[in-house]
């Protein structure tokens, strides 16, 4: 009965002994491939570094591009049904039919979404890859003094043996188009209140207000058409269009 009971004591020994060398065999293997594969995805990733750039300097250009193309529509990718002949979006024609900052992100987003392949171009400059890539969907959100970019946008690059997928990118571009928008906001509410009558002194102390410069011009027999300029973060000035149905009346206060 002892002997019985040592045959299965050390049957149990070598038993688990074995077990143990499989499992230092997969480990040791296990931590050699991952140092190999580790070792050749850092190496791609290195060289993916330019496609990077290549894209975020595309989302940032385009991003610059869509801010200023809405600032002349009155914050619109495609053109307001209710706009003018030029396409400037009425903020006030009887009703008060200003977009919200929201909606106004949300054209951004169609904007990017719509004209970054353009910059792109299939990535045809990266001649060491192989690129593919999915559809891309931007998120905007816009504050006071900025406009941020977040990106969904799959990328993978494929050099020799080995792939690395890219998915989120983004971007920040310093700009007062919410400013102006929540001040062209405030002149129309001014003047909805007022049944489409536009009072001059309000709008010019709106303008100083919010540290723009602002003109009010006589479009046609029913429209007025407000430009805003803005000096003080961009390069360039920074416009932003809207325009009025008008009531007949242009009160001086």
């Amino acid at each position: 009965m002892r002997n019985l009971k040592l045959g299965n004591f050390f049957w149990a020994r070598k038993s688990q002994i074995t077990i143990f060398l499989v499992l230092g065999v997969a480990l040791i293997v296990g931590v050699g491939l991952f140092f190999l594969f580790n070792d050749s995805f850092e190496t791609l990733s290195s060289d993916a570094d330019p496609i990077t750039v290549f894209v975020s300097g595309c989302l940032e250009a385009t991003t610059q591009e869509g801010i200023e193309y809405l600032g002349k529509t009155g914050g619109y990718f495609v053109p307001y049904e209710r706009s003018t002949v030029e396409g400037i979006a009425f903020y006030y024609d009887g009703t008060m039919v200003a977009p919200t900052r929201e909606k106004v992100a949300n054209e951004l987003a169609q904007y990017i979404d719509n004209f970054l392949p353009f910059c792109i171009v299939d990535f045809s400059s990266f001649e060491d890859f192989v690129v593919s890539d999915g559809r891309p969907k931007s998120f905007v959100e816009i504050s006071d003094e900025a406009v941020s970019v977040r990106l969904d946008y799959l990328v993978r690059a494929t050099k020799g043996d080995t792939t690395v997928a890219l998915r989120t990118f983004d971007s920040r571009i310093f700009s007062r188009m919410g400013v102006m928008h929540t001040t062209a906001v405030g002149i129309t509410q001014d003047s909805a209140q007022r049944s489409g009558d536009v009072c001059v002194s309000c709008a010019y102390e709106a303008f100083s207000q919010a540290d723009l410069f602002g003109h009010l011009y006589d479009y046609d027999n029913s429209t007025w058409l407000f430009i805003l300029r803005d000096d003080t973060i961009e390069k360039d000035p920074y416009y932003f269009y809207f325009a009025l149905k008008k009531n007949g009346v242009f009160n001086e206060q």
